[in-house]
């Protein structure tokens, strides 16, 4: 989901979810006393500024302009909102933490403090093959895209996230509590 120029990396609408979630903390406590782990995977697609820009005496052209006029209020934005998102995981976590721990030592057979959150960052112009990554970086941003870039950009995202399939397997950890788990 791409946010757009007001919420690029489309976190803007997580951080206000949490934040009913906390208002509205006592009638959820049921959905939440289960949740353990809180993974929020955040892609960047922003394309890199063009570097011939800068070197330009004129600068022509109403994208040119918009574009060095925006780009960096944007990455600005963008890294503000990835630092709040880490900071309410945080909040969210301590929140659950304390839910499951005044409900009883352990919930559903795990101990009530084994509650984790983590925001895992990706960003497209990180993908290992040049010519792939030059071609999906050039994808102008716009209400629809031909099929195959969609297809390309799908196929790009799910080979980044499998590149973290061991560490998100760790952070995730066991599907059943363990014997040393039960007795902590």
């Amino acid at each position: 989901m791409d946010g757009g120029i007001s919420d690029n990396l489309a976190l803007r609408v997580l951080l206000n979810d949490a934040l009913l979630m906390e208002a509205q903390a006592e009638q959820l406590r049921p959905e939440l006393l289960p949740v353990r782990r809180l993974l929020i995977i955040s892609v960047n697609a922003e394309a890199p500024p063009n570097p011939s820009w800068p070197k330009q005496r004129i600068v022509s052209g109403l994208g040119q302009i918009v574009s060095a006029a925006t780009g960096a209020q944007i990455s600005a934005y963008n890294l503000e909102t990835v630092i709040a998102v880490e900071h309410t995981v945080e909040n969210v976590i301590r929140s659950l933490r304390q839910m499951r721990c005044l409900r009883g030592s352990t919930i559903n057979g795990y101990p009530c403090d084994d509650v984790a959150g983590s925001v895992l960052r990706v960003n497209l112009s990180d993908f290992d093959e040049p010519e792939m990554r030059a071609r999906l970086l050039a994808v102008r941003t716009g209400l629809t895209l031909p099929r195959d870039q969609v297809d390309e950009l799908v196929v790009a995202g799910e080979a980044m996230i499998n590149q973290h399939a061991a560490e998100i397997a760790r952070f995730l950890g066991p599907a059943q509590p363990t014997v040393a788990m039960r007795r902590r």
